[in-house]
């Protein structure tokens, strides 16, 4: 009948029997009647039937017991080795079982904790509005999780998620509770950190423009409930671009965290100063009494930049610009308030730097006109909207043409013929003057080898770069292209660059300066007197000529100062061996000074106003006829 055990079990059986006469309550393998395998309790004894050896065998089968067994065996792993903490609470919510890993999470031991409450232990939180709302959940779903601030036996509170479910009986009875939960204080930690990073400035650890911006539209919410206004502050380092360009980033970053530091402490506990990205910090001020306040507080601010900051161990003087906009006055929204007070710093940059200014509603109109001639200046080379004028220079000595500056203008289609001084500042903003600057110095030099077809060699041209250009180290092959490309001789072009930058750039330009003289290319120093040269570093630039700032020929020469300085920088040129420039000569009278005083060339309106390229062909070239056939000499 198959019903008998296979070999290895009957000899496991017969073993057993001849070893304790009997066997009791031995488990075996057998096989059913249709294939499958059965677990059997054999209990035998020997037996003597009509003087015959016989065994008395009673079989039952334990199949069931033994796969319940099987699974109570793996529950028990389970339970022991899982690294969650695991709590059986019977319904009288006494604690009947515990893991090992509860009392790793916990604390406590085993004995410690059976037959008392999961509350006794502070493992669930002794609340009686958060017990009613999970034994709610539990009758209604059968379990509840959420995450809960648990104690240990040490007393320390950690954060836990909590799992808690119904057992029942075969009559769907309730029997006990299961409450498994975890420690997540590292998961909360990193999430802590993620946070942060997320809304926060990684140089300075100030909130960044995500967290700013939130706690600015709580406050705009709070202020048309309390009535109580507040101000936002715009602020912008003055020139700061300049130290990381010439000390490194390293070094700005060390004293962009000096300054935060600084700011931060001279705020008040409930105001927020954050960082929106390179050199611009904004700070909230909310729910103020009056004005007058958030003036007190932007006082404060201004003053911070009064004493050096020191950083890499060098001293630095930092000031800066900054625009304040009035909530609810100046709007009611967090892009228009941030975008106000934009506005209104760059009125502080445009009236000097190192001051604040108020929003008002002739800046919206500005900004406005601001974004717009942005967005049509990129479009204005293509559409043949920009183009050259010409200011002649004369030499003092002889009154003969001695070259002439190249100007950019800008015929806009709406607001008409625009000045420099319009749309220079939002092309270096915003990275347009670097194609600017090289169309100039493309039309430059082809105008100029128009003019050696028909005019006779007049001196160099001079064109204005910008410090974007001068940033790029491919600048001098750029040049020497541009020469090759229209066939002139270097000595035709004249580079002037403002003397602010190459004072802060010395050691990065020099290379390129350099690379430029050797080409041929004169160089001059542009706006002279108004940055802060020094004999060691003017000995070093490979430089030509130095053009005084037309602010000192302005009060020429009825002016000591602008008289004292003026004379300085012509003694300074002279004694260098550099032609000095005159720039901005009206009248008679500083014509008069300037050749007194031994100042080489000039240019002005004396002169003449810039001129489009005809009429300065017009009035100040030669036609080449009166040379004959002689072709016009190499400058």
């Amino acid at each position: 009948l198959g019903l008998w055990p296979d070999p290895v079990s009957r000899r496991q059986l017969l073993a057993e029997l001849a070893r304790s006469g009997v066997v009791d309550r031995l488990v075996l393998p057998f096989r059913g009647s249709e294939g499958q395998t059965l677990h059997c309790e054999f209990n035998t004894r020997p037996l003597l039937i009509d003087n015959e050896d016989c065994l008395l065998s009673m079989v039952r089968d334990s199949t069931e017991r033994e796969l319940m067994q099987e699974r109570l065996r793996q529950a028990a792993a389970v339970f022991e080795s899982t690294a969650e903490a695991v709590m059986i609470i019977d319904l009288e919510q006494r604690v009947v079982a515990v893991n090992r890993a509860f009392s790793k999470i916990t604390g406590y031991s085993e004995q410690e904790v059976l037959g008392r409450t999961p509350q006794q232990l502070g493992a669930i939180p002794q609340d009686a509005q958060f017990e009613a709302e999970v034994m709610a959940m539990m009758r209604q779903e059968g379990y509840w999780q959420g995450e809960i601030w648990s104690r240990r036996r040490s007393g320390d509170s950690y954060p836990a998620w909590l799992t808690l479910s119904t057992v029942r009986d075969s009559q769907r009875a309730a029997t006990h509770l299961v409450a498994v939960f975890a420690d997540i204080s590292s998961l909360k930690q990193a999430q802590a950190r993620l946070d942060h990073q997320t809304n926060h400035d990684p140089v300075t650890g100030l909130p960044n423009r995500v967290l700013f911006e939130n706690n600015l539209r709580r406050a705009i919410d709070a202020s048309q409930q309390d009535g109580h206004g507040g101000g936002v502050l715009f602020l912008d380092l003055d020139h700061f671009k300049h130290i990381n360009d010439s000390l490194g980033h390293p070094v700005g970053d060390e004293l962009l965290r000096a300054i935060a530091n600084r700011l931060r402490h001279s705020l008040r506990e409930q105001d927020t100063l954050a960082r929106l990205g390179g050199d611009e910090f904004i700070v909230l001020i909310p729910s103020v009494p009056s004005i007058s306040e958030i003036e007190r507080i932007a006082m404060r601010l201004m003053e911070c930049f009064a004493s050096p900051y020191h950083a890499s161990c060098q001293e630095f003087f930092i000031t800066a610009s900054m625009g304040i906009s009035l909530f609810p006055q100046n709007g009611s929204d967090v892009a228009t308030l941030v975008k106000s007070a934009d506005a209104a710093m760059y009125r502080a940059k445009a009236r000097g730097r190192n001051r604040l200014e108020y929003y008002s509603d002739e800046m919206g109109a500005q900004a406005t006109e601001r974004v717009l001639l942005e967005n049509d200046l990129r479009r204005a080379i293509a559409l043949n909207q920009l183009y050259l004028v010409f200011q002649p220079k004369l030499s003092l000595g002889s009154g003969e043409l001695v070259g002439a500056e190249v100007l950019l203008r800008w015929l806009h289609p709406e607001y008409g013929e625009l000045s420099p001084e319009r749309f220079i500042p939002i092309a270096e903003d915003s990275g347009v003057i670097v194609s600017l600057g090289d169309w100039v110095l493309e039309e430059s030099c082809r105008q100029m080898s128009s003019w050696l077809q028909d005019y006779r060699p007049f001196g160099p041209l001079a064109v204005n770069l910008a410090g974007a250009q001068i940033d790029r180290p491919e600048l001098p092959q750029q040049i020497t292209d541009l020469l090759a490309r229209h066939q002139l001789p270097a000595s035709c072009l004249e580079l002037e660059i403002t003397e602010t930058f190459i004072m802060t750039h010395t050691s990065e330009i020099l290379p390129r300066l350099d690379a430029l003289r050797t080409l041929g290319v004169r160089l001059a120093i542009d706006d002279f007197g108004t940055g802060y040269s020094s004999l060691s570093h003017l000995k070093r630039l490979p430089v030509h000529a130095l053009k005084i700032d037309k602010t000192f020929i302005d009060g020429l020469p009825e002016d000591p100062e602008d008289a004292a300085i003026t004379r300085a920088i012509i003694g300074l040129g002279r004694s260098m061996h550099l032609t000095v420039i005159a720039e901005g000569v009206e009248t008679k009278a500083q014509e008069h000074f300037l050749s007194l005083e031994g100042c080489q060339q000039i240019q002005g309106y004396i002169v003449s106003r810039p001129l489009r390229a005809g009429s300065f062909a017009e009035h100040f070239l030669q036609p080449r006829q009166t040379l004959g056939a002689e072709q016009p000499p190499s400058l």
